[in-house]
């Protein structure tokens, strides 16, 4: 801690070691049924106002936003869920806020040279950053989802955004404390929510049933559906093609109804299998059944 002293009080007091940058994902994004999003960078370069070609050199295009805040709850739950672009975005401005030469705008320069380096080329929108602006990529895609979807519930939509994530070098294994599930992938969360889903029937199953795991194939996450006639204990497991347990993903009673569990692609250790076929186990009393899965590498 580095502190000076001003008329016996300590003033202008900042941490300076020992900091720890875990957990700090803050509400409301810790909401239970948030939908909390991250930030990463998509571009580097572009053209102000007065036709210079700018660039920020120190991004990297495609990783996250360092003023991305990671995860998890402090309960341990995944934050954020998902990433969406949120820096070096163009958005367009209010006319009743336009950039301020005076310094109050979010896209004013500090720079003598490019005093118009925030805004765009067209005069119409300035470049700003945030998870503010990842946000609205979330919120869009949702609007369209219910758009087209309408009778599809809250969890139905918030998972279909989870199970179509991204992943690639920059995400890393995911889920993540940084990433959530990965990056946005809008047009997939909405062919997702059109897949025959066995939970749009509000009526008690009439029969034990293991439904086929969607999507599938997939990476990193899948939704494995399951339906109960009746009262029953039941063990949801996974198996590769030897045979051997990789993960028990659900072990106790559950009453009549429709039900489904994600699997990750980790095994009990919590450690990201290898790409290829795999086998989901549902048990409950006497019904035994089981499906293929296939998991991309």
């Amino acid at each position: 801690m580095r502190q000076s002293e001003h008329n016996g009080l300590f003033a202008d007091a900042s941490i300076s070691s020992n900091i720890d940058r875990t957990m700090i994902v803050s509400t409301p994004g810790t909401a239970f049924n948030a939908i909390t999003v991250g930030s990463y960078i998509t571009k580097k370069r572009w053209t102000d106002l007065d036709g210079n070609n700018l660039q920020r050199p120190n991004l990297i295009v495609n990783s996250a936003s360092s003023f991305s805040s990671p995860g998890p709850t402090r309960d341990g739950r995944i934050k954020p869920e998902i990433s969406a672009p949120g820096e070096m975005i163009a958005a367009s401005y209010s006319v009743d806020a336009p950039p301020d030469p005076s310094g109050v705008s979010i896209f004013t320069s500090s720079s003598p040279q490019w005093p118009n380096a925030y805004i765009a080329q067209d005069g119409k929108h300035g470049l700003s950053q945030g998870t503010s602006f990842a946000a609205p990529h979330v919120a869009g895609t949702i609007a369209l989802m219910v758009q087209q979807h309408p009778n599809k519930t809250p969890g139905e939509i918030r998972q279909s955004i989870i199970l179509t994530a991204r992943s690639d070098s920059y995400t890393g294994s995911v889920p993540n404390d940084k990433w959530g599930y990965g990056k946005l992938d809008a047009l997939a969360s909405l062919q997702l929510l059109s897949v025959n889903d066995p939970f749009s029937q509000a009526t008690v199953p009439t029969s034990m049933e293991l439904h086929q795991n969607y999507p599938n194939p997939f990476n990193p996450v899948t939704l494995i559906p399951y339906s109960l006639d009746k009262t029953s204990q039941v063990q949801i497991t996974v198996f590769n093609l030897l045979g051997q347990k990789i993960n028990t993903l659900f072990q106790g009673i559950q009453n009549p109804g429709a039900y489904r569990i994600i699997w990750d692609g980790k095994d009990e250790s919590g450690r990201a299998v290898p790409g290829g076929i795999y086998f989901f186990q549902m048990t409950a009393g006497s019904f035994s059944q089981t499906k293929k899965m296939i998991l991309l590498p």
